[in-house]
């Protein structure tokens, strides 16, 4: 469901993904090999459909942000800083392709290795660590303006 949430950014759009990929893993288990671990392989069938939903709608969704889960700060200012980095970050979060967002998602938060992602998604574990590199590096470069400078100025 994690996975599904992530590709598709709503939860009923998120169900009925999980929903249609264990459809679509009952009518293809003949073609699972007895022996190999099961969960590699739903995941797989689970991204693969997710990614040619997301393909198909070429629309990217992004959740509006809630402003009245979160108890209010003293700081006003700093509430404001707060939600702008948020803001930013999802936005850097979109702009990478679906599958980077999903192989950073699996690695930096899931805790996956990228052996099991590269077999989740049918990929070699080198193809897994490139996306992850470019990723990253997308995050950087949109997100640098962010970090505090490391020299002082005088």
């Amino acid at each position: 469901m994690r996975t599904a949430r992530r590709l598709l950014h709503t939860r009923e759009e998120a169900e009925d993904l999980v929903q249609q990929a264990c459809l679509h893993v009952i009518e293809q288990l003949d073609r699972f090999t007895l022996g190999r671990p099961f969960g590699p392989w739903f995941h797989r069938v689970l991204t693969n459909l997710g990614l040619k939903r997301i393909a198909a709608a070429k629309v990217r969704e992004t959740d509006e942000f809630d402003e009245s889960r979160f108890v209010a700060e003293t700081d006003p200012s700093r509430e404001l800083e707060d939600a702008e980095v948020r803001v930013r970050f999802s936005k850097a979060l979109e702009a990478l392709s679906p599958r980077q967002r999903l192989i950073v998602f699996r690695f930096d938060v899931d805790g996956a290795s990228g052996a099991d992602i590269a077999a989740e998604l049918g990929i070699s574990p080198q193809t897994v660590r490139w996306h992850l590199h470019e990723a990253r590096a997308t995050l950087r470069e949109r997100l640098s303006d962010l970090r505090p400078s490391t020299f002082s100025e005088e």
